[in-house]
């Protein structure tokens, strides 16, 4: 994530920031709260893929959170690590699910796994949308956040995929892999993440 754009404290004043607080505040809300259902379903169904997607949920929220904040350089660095370190809850999820399943293989509901699938996509369309309706003079702002979105047209379609695989062979093995790969992508945005709150001066 490119922070040379990032605001200054200061960002935000005044009615036209009002809204485009408020526009953050609710696709934030979006991103957390549907990562949150991802990983209970995930644990229930026994889903890898569905419990890595939700890390990139986490991802996206959390670097809108730093814009939403909006805080002095002296303590951005320190709150960019912080939401860098909520992600640590659905990778562990995840691990968890990697190993028992390595121990014993387990098929996920793929009806259940297509719908969440679905969901994810609505839920990344609806935020998105809310972004995309921000005044003009915040579109140098959010230049950067934004093409965090663009993975989600990837990661999303896999989940459905995911399920259709599952659904036609009755394998495990897809969920599996495709659950590895989704959470091997999120995790260059993740890392990439936690180096720029390393480096922010």
């Amino acid at each position: 994530m490119k922070m040379e754009n990032y605001p200054g404290p200061g960002w935000g004043k005044g009615s036209g920031g009002s809204r485009v607080r408020s526009a953050l505040t609710i696709a934030i809300g979006l991103w957390y709260g549907y990562a949150a259902v991802e990983n209970v379903v995930a644990v229930a169904i026994g889903s890898i893929a569905l419990a890595a997607n939700s890390i990139g949920h986490i991802t996206i929220a959390s670097a809108h959170v730093l814009l939403l904040c909006a805080p002095p350089s002296d303590k951005r660095k320190v709150l960019t690590i912080a939401l860098s370190a909520i992600v640590l809850v659905p990778f562990a999820i995840m691990l968890t699910e990697l190993w028992q399943r390595l121990a014993a293989p387990l098929v996920p509901r793929a009806a259940l796994l297509a719908w969440f699938g679905a969901g994810a996509i609505l839920v990344d369309l609806v935020a998105a949308a809310i972004i995309a309706r921000l005044r003009p003079g915040s579109m140098s702002v959010l230049s950067g956040l934004k093409a965090l979105l663009w993975p989600r047209t990837i990661t999303n379609p896999m989940i459905m995929l995911a399920a259709l695989a599952t659904a036609t062979t009755g394998s495990a093995w897809h969920d599996f892999l495709i659950g590895l790969g989704i959470a091997l992508s999120h995790a260059v945005a993740v890392c990439a993440f936690w180096r720029a709150g390393r480096t922010i001066s």
